[in-house]
């Protein structure tokens, strides 16, 4: 059984944390002299950018799109129709059909939900494991603190690309491979990022009063560090999402993708450039429009992320 000074410790230093918090937790005031929470205030600012508004909207439209679209549009995305190869755009077929006979409408919806998937859950993962990475080498320091790193630019002096192709060489390709791939090679910068701001965290001095008051490492990094670093993880996050699926495009884009009769939006356009040269613009268009659209909107997302929570704009 624990003592009752130990008891009395561990008390003490919930108290304290609950009562240390980042400076920029600190309620800001309306004109009217009302408290502004920072939630609040953060969702004002990111409502102020247009442009992110417009990317939110175009993200829904695509969710929508690849999701409910296909239970209201019914197509055979399975078996090929040699009989309606190439098809012009018309009353059936409202986008045409690609060179194996499926509907290319249907396709598109298809496509996207293999790129959204796997791009939302690639950064999740790579977030994820790189903010542990980072937030753990840059709270240690030290020795622990420079292999750590040491790995990391190793790791980056080898060319994404190369480690792409070589990993969807060697094994066979599926949705949870392409996952995990593309999270392999994603979480480094995320590493450098994270472990950039536990430097600057852990000389702070409510992380420092965690060791004094007898706090684990464990405790600090994951009650002060990572919180604290929340706004940058999660601004990064939404980079991540938008890098991953320009990366699920470019392997779909060099037949590395998920095999037939699968598809991802770079997969089609990689079989559209097949017929450019015979004018058949349905097969080229609606995929590389797709992905323009969707990685600029997040990008705008992103940036207005970038300035919700950063401090100075919402101490303004």
């Amino acid at each position: 059984p624990r003592s009752e000074s130990e008891v009395r410790a561990d008390m003490t230093l919930s108290n304290y944390e609950a009562a240390q918090t980042e400076p920029a937790n600190v309620p800001l005031t309306l004109e009217s002299g009302k408290p502004v929470g920072l939630l609040r205030r953060g969702v004002e600012v990111f409502a102020e950018n247009k442009l992110a508004l417009a990317g939110v909207a175009v993200i829904v439209v695509f969710l929508l799109f690849c999701f409910i679209g296909p239970l209201i549009y019914h197509t055979d995305q399975i078996h090929t129709n040699l009989l309606d190869v190439t098809l012009r755009p018309d009353g059936a077929h409202p986008l045409g059909t690609d060179g194996s006979g499926y509907d290319q409408l249907g396709r598109l919806m298809l496509g996207g939900q293999t790129s959204l998937e796997v791009g939302i859950a690639a950064a999740v993962l790579a977030t994820f494991f790189g903010t542990l990475w980072g937030a753990i080498s840059g709270y240690l320091g030290g020795w622990v603190d420079a292999v750590m790193m040491r790995i990391v630019d190793g790791l980056l002096a080898i060319p994404a690309l190369f480690l792409l192709l070589f990993l969807a060489t060697i094994v066979t390709t599926s949705k949870t491979i392409l996952i995990v791939v593309i999270a392999l090679v994603s979480w480094l910068g995320t590493a450098r990022l994270v472990r950039g701001e536990s430097l600057s965290l852990r000389v702070r001095e409510y992380v420092q009063a965690v060791k004094v008051m007898g706090g684990g490492g464990t405790r600090a990094v994951l009650r002060h560090i990572a919180p604290n670093a929340v706004g940058t993880i999660m601004v990064n996050a939404t980079f991540q999402v938008a890098d991953a699926i320009l990366t699920v495009a470019a392997l779909g884009y060099l037949g590395l993708s998920i095999p037939p009769p699968a598809t991802d939006w770079g997969g089609m356009l990689s079989t559209g450039l097949q017929y450019a040269a015979v004018g058949y613009w349905w097969l080229i268009y609606p995929p590389g429009l797709a992905i323009v659209l969707v990685v600029v909107a997040f990008n705008f997302i992103s940036d207005a992320m970038r300035d919700a929570f950063e401090v100075r704009l919402q101490r303004r």
